[in-house]
Parts: structure tokens; C-alpha cells; sequence
């Protein structure tokens, strides 16, 4: 059986060929069906990995999107850094659900119809936002922020952000500067007041800090696992 299709050009001279490989996957019967239609001007001929051929418009800034398989993306590796992965393979932006609770999981949680959260996810660096207020009295304990859309990573294990907060009643003017930070393996926070005597932070704790008016605006950027 041959292993191509000649077809010879209709005049003058020359031909075109379709050949097949060497060998396919695992010695396959591998059959490609042709689309119906011939598409328009500037389509490209894509599978649907199913052996189903069709034109589609492949774009940049056009109508339609780049994507990749999961896993793949932009591969930087012929700049021959020393980093450890050149794979750009990931880009996501979405909302989750900040939450108030004297554990870091689980607890009694300062209920409130107004918690925002936003991140933006590009490769393995996760930019958290969070916006909450009209907190309702009732826990006790240190504060804990709920609800991360990931888990931080193993290494280096340890991120920081910055919170701000106003309409509290803490009466005590030499805690100041609130921030969160994450530890490794968690999706929660916790805020503390950073100080410049010994000890460098104490947990910030619900009693005086929630009255009901008490807002939190913060950001907080980690690595994910």
C-alpha cells in the first residue's frame, strides 16, 4: 500500500503530496474527516482531537482568544535563564468570599452582608483585595481572614500585607500598622498589629477592634502550593 497521495497540478508541471508518517501512536488507524464547508479567508484547519477537521479563526486582538491545553503556555526557555521554570501557564481573575472568625477554620465568624474579595492569579503569585465592613459583634479571640482563593505555598513559606482599618474603638494608640500574613499550606491570615517594641507583632484580637462599623481594606500578595 502507498504511503502517500500524489495529486499532479492540473497544468504545467509539478504535483502535491499528503504523506503518512513512518509509524503513528502505538501503530494507530489514525482517519482525519474533512469539514463540510471551506471556511473563510484567514481560517485555519484545527481537530477537534477526535479526528474531526474544521476551519476556526486562530487571532491576536481579534474575536477570538489564544488558549492552551492545560499544563502548556508561553515557554521562555530559549532566553536560557537560571530560574527553575520558564512556563508561563497560567492567568486568572475571579472574587471570593472574605470571612471573620476567631479560628483558622471553622470558629465563630463576624457575620456582615458587606465582604468583597477580588484576586488576580498570574502563574504561581496570587494578588488577594478584600473590602469588609458592617461587621456584627460577637466573637472573642484573635482575627483570622478566611476564604483565600489559595493555598500558599510551601516555599518560603511566609507573605505579609498591609490592612487598613477605620471606626474601631482599640483604645490603646501605641498598636498601630494592622496587616495580615499567611503561613505554609494555609488559605486563612491573620491580623496583627506590628509594633516596634519586643516581640515585633501581637495578634489583633475582636474585643474593641468590631463595633459594627469597623472596615477592613487590605491586599496581600503570596505564592500558591
Amino acid at each position: 500500500m502507498t504511503a502517500k497521495i500524489k495529486l499532479n497540478s492540473a497544468s504545467g508541471g509539478g504535483s502535491v503530496s499528503l504523506q503518512a508518517p513512518t509509524s503513528t501512536t502505538g501503530n494507530a488507524n489514525v482517519e482525519f474527516k474533512l469539514p463540510v464547508a471551506d471556511g473563510t479567508s484567514g481560517q485555519t484547519l484545527t481537530t477537534n482531537a477526535s479526528g474531526q477537521l474544521a476551519f476556526a479563526s486562530v487571532a491576536v486582538g481579534g474575536a477570538s482568544n489564544i488558549s492552551f491545553n492545560s499544563g502548556n503556555g508561553i515557554d521562555f526557555s530559549a532566553t536560557s535563564g537560571s530560574g527553575t521554570s520558564e512556563l508561563f501557564n497560567d492567568y486568572e481573575e475571579g472574587s471570593w468570599s472574605p470571612v471573620w472568625s476567631n479560628a483558622t477554620s471553622g470558629g465563630t465568624t463576624s457575620s456582615s452582608n458587606n465582604l468583597y474579595g477580588k484576586y488576580t492569579k498570574i502563574g504561581r503569585i496570587v494578588h488577594v483585595y478584600f473590602y469588609t465592613w458592617g461587621l456584627q459583634t460577637g466573637p472573642s479571640g484573635s482575627m483570622y481572614l478566611q476564604g483565600l482563593p489559595f493555598t500558599c505555598a510551601a516555599d518560603p513559606g511566609f507573605f505579609f500585607g498591609t490592612v487598613q482599618t477605620a471606626y474601631y474603638n482599640f483604645g490603646d494608640d501605641s498598636y498601630y500598622n494592622l496587616g495580615v500574613y499567611i503561613y505554609t499550606n494555609q488559605s486563612t491570615a491573620h491580623l496583627v498589629f506590628c509594633r516596634k517594641s519586643s516581640g515585633d507583632r501581637i495578634a489583633a484580637d475582636f474585643s474593641g477592634l468590631i463595633n459594627n462599623y469597623t472596615n477592613f481594606a487590605g491586599t496581600l500578595t503570596y505564592q500558591v502550593a
